[in-house]
């Protein structure tokens, strides 16, 4: 009774504002959060417990001195606390949809984490234990069947997939890391790592993916996907992993819509296109692309598109319109490979639909796998004359050029249809101006620049557009990719700091452009005077980058790791 007295006096209080759910800043161990300190403060810890709250709640009231305690026993584990008061910054609450107060959130690796499980139990002792689980290796080991099969039907798990290491002692580091990285999506399984299970294991598999499963309609899950391909290749390199758990998925053939296209691209694997007229083709030829997706599984993904709907996908492909038809697009390269196909006017004349040539097709994966087919390149026609200090390039004339052994050359790849093209082109020319008008910087650096929706440049395949590339004279050098700002500011200190004869037109161009160097003055006194990080106009945006440095600089990357993205395949 005595307690249930106290109970009602507290609530009493709560209900008319003798309380507040809001920290004490000066005495305790929860951080206040503003819009402003939001982003910093989220991207720089590994491990957040965060509150959403009004103050004049009293659910919220009630669980303030319980907070106060989680976080004075997780503050040595390097586990931090944080409060958002939602009356102040509705804007974080909106775009974290937050509907109901106190909300308990989780940011894990600098990511909204998925955490709905952590309100189960907000318990002192529930909330610490919660948040502590999270804070070890998230791999599970389990060492009997038993064990196993109790994770696979728990309904906590039913919307994760759980992927299943049998007894691989080598991957248990890459289980690890992986496990970091798609918490929200996939429980990681050690199975037998701490016994010896080999000669008695029930499990007819190495590596094991299961797929979520609805408890309402079935008790266990379907067979998992299992890993058949290199081993070795798998335990050697994380990304290998971490691609096969997105195209084991994946069926053999397909008849792909948009909204499962995304999947295909993921997979970073090479996509084979049939691309078909009629339903009565797709069915008929269903057969013979599933035997050659199951023959390939892990190399080549092979979809069926519906030509009437997507046949200006084919340009892709720079193939013509001539259906049914077949081509495969390496991605990662940006490679695109196809049957032969008739001259535009004999097609014209036919009367009847053509019939795919299968032993053709056969034929060009064969040699696609093997690495012995031949590209096709698009290329625009060798320009007759150049016209400005910034030569034009096209696929056939690229290699031959950047290969130049006496000058630095310096190449922008572009797109005409990209909104920021028309300013990055007059600055680049205005650079590219100054070093013809010298004859000392003209005889050290080539500009030129190729239109990438016009040209395929196989040698070095580029994702996004403007890119800017220095191609440094001589045999030992390689292409360095300027990330970051592509302003003549950028462009000049490249060439100076990276180019083989380090030729520096900076002050010939501030001389000429002397409105542009106190710009540059005035941003950079802002940028010293300013000690607000600026607010992104998108929270998710926020939640989800990477710690970098805020001062700009001439940022160089490895070429290797560029891959070609998704902006190919917009009409998807």
């Amino acid at each position: 009774m005595f307690g249930l007295t106290i109970w009602v006096f507290t609530l009493f209080n709560i209900v008319f504002g003798q309380y507040s759910a809001l920290i004490d800043e000066n005495n305790s161990n929860i951080t206040k959060i503003t819009a402003e300190t939001f982003a910093g403060f989220i991207t720089t810890k590994d491990l957040i417990l965060a509150e959403f709250v009004t103050p004049k709640c009293p659910h919220s009231q009630m669980l303030l001195p319980d907070l106060e305690q989680v976080a004075t026993e997780l503050k040595p584990h390097g586990i931090d606390v944080i409060q958002i008061n939602c009356e102040e910054e509705d804007y974080i609450c909106s775009e974290l949809k937050v509907s109901y107060f106190p909300t308990l959130r989780v940011f894990k690796n600098h990511r909204l984490a998925h955490s709905m499980n952590v309100e189960n139990d907000k318990s002192v002792q529930g909330l610490v234990n919660y948040m502590l689980a999270q804070n070890q290796c998230t791999v599970m080991d389990v060492n009997s069947k038993e064990e196993l099969d109790s994770i696979l039907i728990n309904p906590d798990y039913a919307n994760e997939f759980i992927v299943v290491n049998n007894g691989i002692p080598e991957l248990n580091e890459t289980m690890s890391t992986l496990s970091s990285q798609m918490f929200n999506s996939h429980i990681f399984v050690n199975y037998g790592l701490n016994t010896n299970h080999t000669n008695n294991s029930s499990l007819d598999y190495q590596i094991g993916l299961y797929q979520p499963f609805n408890e309402t309609v079935q008790d266990v899950r379907l067979p998992p996907f299992t890993f058949e391909g290199n081993l070795t290749k798998m335990i050697d390199d994380q990304f290998e992993f971490k691609n096969w758990l997105q195209y084991a998925l994946l069926p053999p053939f397909a008849d792909v819509k948009p909204e499962t296209f995304k999947n295909y691209i993921d997979s970073k694997l090479p996509l084979g296109y049939y691309f078909y007229w009629t339903n009565q083709e797709l069915q008929g030829l269903a057969p013979f692309f599933t035997e050659l997706g199951e023959k390939y599984k892990g190399r080549v993904n092979f979809i069926g598109l519906d030509a009437k709907i997507y046949h200006g996908h084919v340009k892709f492909l720079n193939m013509r319109e001539q259906f049914p038809l077949f081509g495969i697009h390496d991605m990662v390269h940006n490679r695109k490979y196809g049957i032969s196909q008739m001259p535009a006017e004999e097609y014209k004349l036919i009367t009847a639909l053509p019939i795919l040539n299968q032993t053709e097709v056969k034929e060009l994966v064969e040699d696609f796998v093997e690495g012995v087919a031949e590209p096709i390149v698009k290329s625009e026609d060798i320009p007759i004359e150049q016209t400005s200090n910034v030569i034009k390039l096209v696929a056939k004339t690229h290699d031959d050029l950047i290969l130049n052994n006496d000058r630095d050359v310096i190449v922008r790849y572009y797109a005409p249809s990209e909104i920021r093209n028309k300013k990055g082109d007059e600055e680049f020319h205005k650079v590219a101006d100054i070093f013809a008008s010298n004859e000392d910087l003209h005889s050290k650096v080539i500009f030129a620049d190729v239109n990438m929706q016009a040209n395929d440049i196989i040698s070095f395949p580029i994702s996004s557009y403007p890119t800017v590339v220095l191609y440094p004279t001589g045999n030992d050098t390689y292409p360095i990719i300027l990330s970051g700002p592509k302003t003549p500011k950028f462009i000049l200190s490249l060439i100076k700091n990276n180019g083989t004869h380090h030729a520096d037109g900076t002050s010939l161009y501030f001389n000429k452009y002397p409105e542009e160097m106190e710009e540059l003055a005035e941003e950079e006194l802002q940028e010293i005077n300013s000690e607000v990080p600026q607010r992104s106009d998108n929270i998710a945006d926020q939640v989800n980058i990477d710690v970098k440095d805020s001062h700009e600089e001439t940022i160089v990357e490895d070429p290797q790791s560029e891959s070609v993205g998704e902006n190919v395949h917009d009409e998807l």
